[in-house]
């Protein structure tokens, strides 16, 4: 499937995509980064993991709620056809509201009387086709599920959830003294409180999940190492 159209900004919008996964970028070829994470889903989809769920990745930058509404109209249509229950908005920011302007997510939903799910703040496709949507120093993170005239609900920050989820939610950041806890897609991630920033790349987002259990990663990076006491506090 391809499809144009313009944002109210002016920029050309255009969806590709087929069987239950579909990307929204600017005009020209897929953006690599976008490219490699539809081929991810689309191996885990096709493997039929996410029955009754299709998956719309949503390039930067794109704000403009009406204008991805309506260049998403034949996908949706399509996947309504198909029995789609839940779309999936790979979209970072996707659940936000803000003064007049309703999320995309909140919008789709109540138009198209689809269950969405959108992060509040940056989404991620990790390897296994986890997705992931992180708490950052400047935006909260998770994502959340939209369903037509109900208020959204939070879901914690991996889809699909793992069963050991909402024990690692119990973890406090602090829980360690002099050291910090983040969630990863794969469990949690126990480093110094002065290490420093790590980009998309890091091996942090590189582990799959585990269903059977997560993951305790610890950072090395820093300028002094993780007490064994901090491991233990966390343990």
């Amino acid at each position: 499937m391809h499809r144009s159209s313009k944002s109210r900004q002016g920029g050309p919008l255009r969806l590709t995509g087929a069987k239950g996964v579909y990307a929204v970028h600017a005009a020209g070829p897929v953006p690599e980064q976008l490219a490699d994470a539809a081929r991810a889903l689309d191996a885990v989809t096709g493997a039929g993991a996410f029955p009754g769920t299709a998956t719309v990745l949503v390039g930067a930058g794109f704000d403009d709620t009406d204008a991805l509404s309506d260049l998403l109209e034949p996908a949706l249509e399509e996947c309504r056809a198909a029995g789609t229950t839940l779309l999936r908005m790979v979209m970072s920011g996707g659940a936000v509201d803000i003064p007049e302007r309703p999320s995309p997510a909140r919008r789709i939903a109540d138009r198209w009387g689809l269950d969405v799910l959108a992060p509040a703040g940056v989404a991620m496709v990790v390897p296994g086709g986890t997705l992931f949507a992180p708490d950052l120093p400047d935006a909260a993170g998770g994502w959340w599920q939209f369903s037509p005239a109900r208020q959204p609900r939070g879901l914690g920050p991996r889809h699909p959830e793992p069963g050991w989820q909402s024990a690692l939610d119990r973890v406090a950041p602090n829980t360690a003294p002099g050291c910090v806890i983040e969630h990863i897609p794969a469990g949690l991630l126990i480093q110094p409180a002065e290490a420093p920033a790590e980009g998309a790349d890091a091996i942090r987002y590189a582990l799959p999940v585990d269903p059977d259990g997560p993951v305790l990663l610890v950072d090395t990076t820093g300028t002094a190492p993780v007490p064994a006491d901090a491991l233990a506090d966390t343990l």
